[in-house]
C-alpha cells in the first residue's frame, strides 16, 4: 500500500466527515468549495493513519470537544490528537457494536445463503475488513482479493480493530499496517 494514496484517502474522507458534521451542526448544506484548507486536512490524515485512528471517529470526537465545531486549521494538532485519545473509548465501541452488528447479520443470513453471495452483496452494510476476513475463512480467494486493498485500507485506519477480530487478522496485514503507520510517523519527523 502507497502510504501517499493512504493519506490521501484519508484526507478526504476527513474532509468528507467534517463538512457532514459540519452540515448537521448548522443545520445546511456545507461544503468546502476550494482545496485551500486541503494541507489542514492531509495533517490531520497524517495523524490519523500514524496512529491507526478511523477518520470518521476522529471526526466525530474533534466535533464533541470544539463546539459548536472545530477549526479546520486545528484538526491537525497536537491538541486534535489529545482531545482523541481521551475520548476515543465511547467512539471504538460503536465500532465494536457495529463490527458485532456484521457478525450478527452475517450468522443469521449464512443460514438460508452462501457466503460468497452474502459478501458480494452490496445491500448488506459490511465494511471491506469484514468482507476480506470472512472470504479468506471460507476461502473464497476472488471475493477476498477483491476486497483485499481496502481492507488493508480499513484495517490500517483503526489499530482498534485487533481487540474485536483477534486472530483472524492476518500477520501479513498488522506488519503492513505497522509499516504504513511507521513511514508515516518517520516522514513527519523529517
Amino acid at each position: 500500500m502507497d502510504t501517499d494514496t493512504l493519506i490521501d484517502y484519508t484526507a478526504f474522507q476527513l474532509k468528507t466527515a467534517y463538512c457532514t458534521q459540519r452540515s448537521r451542526a448548522q443545520s445546511v448544506n456545507f461544503f468546502l468549495r476550494n482545496d485551500k484548507w486541503d494541507k489542514h486536512f492531509r495533517k490531520a490524515a497524517e495523524i490519523c493513519v500514524s496512529n491507526g485512528f478511523k477518520p470518521s471517529l476522529f471526526m466525530e470526537v474533534q466535533f464533541f470537544c470544539n463546539k459548536p465545531w472545530p477549526a479546520i486549521t486545528a484538526l491537525g494538532s497536537a491538541r486534535a490528537k489529545a482531545c482523541y485519545m481521551d475520548k476515543r473509548k465511547v467512539y471504538v465501541d460503536t465500532v465494536r457494536t457495529a463490527v458485532n452488528v456484521q457478525v450478527e447479520i452475517y450468522e443469521a443470513l449464512a443460514k438460508v445463503r452462501d457466503a460468497e453471495e452474502l459478501l458480494n452483496d452490496s445491500n448488506l452494510d459490511f465494511d471491506p475488513l469484514f468482507r476480506y476476513l470472512v472470504a479468506e475463512i471460507n476461502e473464497l480467494h476472488e471475493t477476498a482479493d477483491r476486497y483485499r486493498r481496502a481492507a488493508i485500507m480499513e484495517y490500517t485506519l483503526c489499530s482498534e480493530y485487533d481487540s474485536m477480530y483477534g486472530g483472524m487478522i492476518p500477520e501479513w496485514l498488522r506488519a503492513q499496517a505497522q509499516a504504513t503507520r511507521g513511514s508515516v510517523v518517520e516522514g513527519r519527523d523529517e
